[in-house]
């Protein structure tokens, strides 16, 4: 039977950005029951003009690796800066050992705070080194996820039938001012390549029909019956309620979905979160797929930073959002490995980086690098990150090869080696398996970016070739 892992929480609340002192406020918040202090707010020097234009080069996705490497550095000083903070995450490492976990929960306060992408943060122990393999997000043993203070549990929930996962994918490209129509075929064949004939140890995730070009009445009669999980593609707005009166920066704003009118009338019917919230609670779902995110940045905020918190408010346990426009072939890599972990009755931390990982693997369509993996942004509302306990208790051959490989990850790391992905085939495997004795990092030479292993049956040997003129063999 698989162990739900522990994971070590580091509350990081970040508020108060001062565009006058360009500084902001972090703190290391108390956790309760957690073997960690904390830190009172201290100012932190905010993003400098060179950093930004990092961010928009990431956001065009002409971001080169070292300036990618570059970006991260300066997160990790805003996030894990030098001093107490970085050494409770320290401490939370050691405490975590080989097997547990360590999630960063951010506690953004603060719009413009928001809108960074913090999942590109580097691991503070390498800053003197410049290796892809050190962005936190890329190990297995780190979670970064965005949190809500004061939110209540999410109920608890029984699946309906723990052999399956039902899915309802809904489309909406309602006609938004000032914004491109959407490609939401893409969206759709997104789903249907990664969750077509999708089964992991039993567990099969059921494809509920596509609602498309969905309205508000589509979409309650569609999520009327019982559903676990909730894809939506489409355009998210917000509607600015207060703003700076020097910066003119968001101060408070409602998330908002665009849906139709009617599947005949694409004049848009704005839907806020919370409404939103309230409908997908009522029908069960634990997790929301937010796509499409090129759907509302004229702000340079993303809609998702106000969507995706009320969805939790609402009682959502988690959701997944994408800050930036994801590549098709990443988005199916992403989904494949991300539900598959999930399937298996892993934490949702351990999908997600499952999920970003697989990310790694596909051919960019940047010119300069790949970095996809850091699109997926995840808000969390669960203790222990997992969405469905009756498949995190049961037996989970795949939950256990994943684990495996998640180990081989950080022993190479651990012995210089700097790896990328590791690609593991243990259908055939037989017995247990001690890989601690058998990976020798330090023979390595050079940056290791790919490893393939099988442990599976050796092949019989082929026959040998036959001489055509003698028919003897060769």
């Amino acid at each position: 039977m698989p162990v739900i892992r522990p994971t070590i929480d580091i509350l990081l609340q970040l508020r108060d950005l001062d565009p006058a002192a360009k500084a902001f406020k972090l703190a290391v918040l108390p956790n309760p029951g957690g073997p960690l202090g904390s830190v009172p707010a201290f100012n932190v020097p905010a993003l400098s003009e060179d950093d930004q234009f990092l961010l928009e080069d990431l956001e065009r996705k002409n971001l080169a690796v070292d300036d990618a490497i570059k970006l991260g550095k300066a997160l990790t000083e805003r996030l894990l800066p030098e001093g107490t903070v970085r050494s409770i995450y320290q401490q939370a490492l050691t405490l975590a050992g080989q097997d547990d976990g360590v999630r960063l929960r951010l506690i953004i306060q603060s719009p413009d705070l928001a809108q960074i992408p913090w999942e590109l943060v580097y691991d503070p122990h390498h800053l003197g080194e410049d290796k892809a393999a050190y962005f936190l997000a890329l190990n297995p043993q780190v979670s970064i996820a965005r949190f809500e203070e004061r939110l209540s549990p999410p109920p608890a929930l029984a699946l309906k039938d723990p052999t399956k996962l039902a899915i309802r994918p809904v489309t909406s490209n309602a006609r938004v001012s000032g914004q491109r129509p959407l490609k939401l075929e893409q969206e759709r064949k997104v789903i249907e390549e990664s969750l077509a004939n999708f089964a992991v140890d039993g567990v099969e995730i059921e494809i509920k029909p596509f609602i498309e070009q969905a309205s508000w009445d589509d979409l309650t009669q569609a999520l009327a019956g019982k559903v676990d999980l909730f894809h939506f593609a489409g355009h998210g707005v917000l509607d600015i309620r207060s703003r700076d009166p020097q910066t003119g920066a968001p101060l408070e704003a409602v998330g908002q979905i665009v849906l139709q009118t009617s599947a005949a009338d694409p004049t848009p019917h704005l839907v806020p979160a919370r409404d939103l919230a309230d409908l997908l609670a009522a029908a069960g779902v634990r997790l929301a797929v937010l796509g499409a995110c090129n759907s509302g940045r004229r702000d340079k905020v993303s809609p998702w930073n106000a969507v995706a918190p009320a969805l939790l408010e609402g009682g959502l346990a988690a959701v997944i959002a994408m800050q930036y426009l994801v590549q098709d072939d990443a988005a199916v890599a992403f989904s494949k490995a991300f539900y598959t972990s999930l399937a298996a009755g892993l934490t949702i931390d351990e999908a997600v980086s499952a999920g970003r990982r697989a990310m790694t693997k596909v051919a960019s369509l940047s010119p300069v690098t790949n970095l996809e993996w850091a699109v997926p942004v995840l808000y969390l509302n669960s203790a222990d990150g997992v969405l469905f306990p009756e498949l995190a208790r049961r037996e989970s051959p795949t939950a256990n090869n994943i684990r495996v490989q998640n180990k081989m990850m950080l022993e190479l790391i651990a012995k210089g080696a700097e790896v990328i992905g590791v690609d593991v085939d243990l259908k055939e495997a037989v017995g247990p398996l001690d890989i601690s004795s058998d990976i020798q990092a330090k023979e390595v030479n050079g940056n290791l970016t790919g490893v393939k292993l099988s442990f599976g049956k050796p092949p019989k040997p082929a026959s040998p070739p036959t001489d055509p003129e003698s028919g003897a063999g060769s």
